[in-house]
């Protein structure tokens, strides 16, 4: 199965989402910033990003990840 990038500052919906994707078969990574996702997606391109808007104690918002990545890979926005 693919392999998702789950990017939400709350640790609990980050975890949620994570466990519901891990039982259903997916290799999942999980960020809390915008820091950790950025390294994630440089070192691995994910198949899909779930990414919170607002990301709280980062140096970029979900917004601007967004813009940063587009020039990057391939990506679809749902």
């Amino acid at each position: 199965m693919g392999y998702i990038l789950v990017v939400d500052d709350e640790k609990d919906i980050r975890q949620l989402i994570g466990q519901i994707l891990s039982d259903e078969g997916y290799q999942v990574c999980l960020a809390s910033n915008s820091e950790a996702a950025m390294d994630e997606i440089n070192s691995k391109s994910p198949d899909l990003i779930i990414l919170d808007i607002w990301l709280k104690d980062s140096n970029m918002d979900g917004i601007e990840i967004l813009k940063t990545v587009r020039v990057m890979i391939k990506i679809y926005l749902l």
